[in-house]
């Protein structure tokens, strides 16, 4: 399970990489996909607990998914700005 720390770390340390900007955006991309997956897997486990009735674990599990989807946006987004600034055409390659 990543934490916000670990995407946020992961975020700095691709944007300060010396890899091109498409395998930056891709190594986003990556991380987000790693997000994706895990809000899934927290959506499952939220269903579990709200057919259980405890109220507060299902409130945790909802803050924790919604976090979790924020981060990916967050990831999403910076990949976008990426790829605004890297100068790429419509097919991902640089221009």
């Amino acid at each position: 399970m990543l934490t916000e720390y670990e995407v946020r770390s992961r975020i700095k340390a691709i944007r300060a990489s010396k890899l091109s900007p498409v395998k930056k955006v891709r190594a986003l991309l990556q991380v987000s996909r790693a997000l994706s997956r895990q809000a899934k897997e927290l959506g499952q486990t939220k269903d579990q607990i709200d057919r259980s009735n405890d109220r507060k674990a299902l409130y945790a599990f909802q803050r924790l998914l919604a976090k979790t989807l924020v981060l990916s946006d967050d990831v999403r987004t910076a990949a976008r700005e990426l790829r605004a600034t890297g100068q790429f055409s419509s097919m991902g390659a640089p221009t």
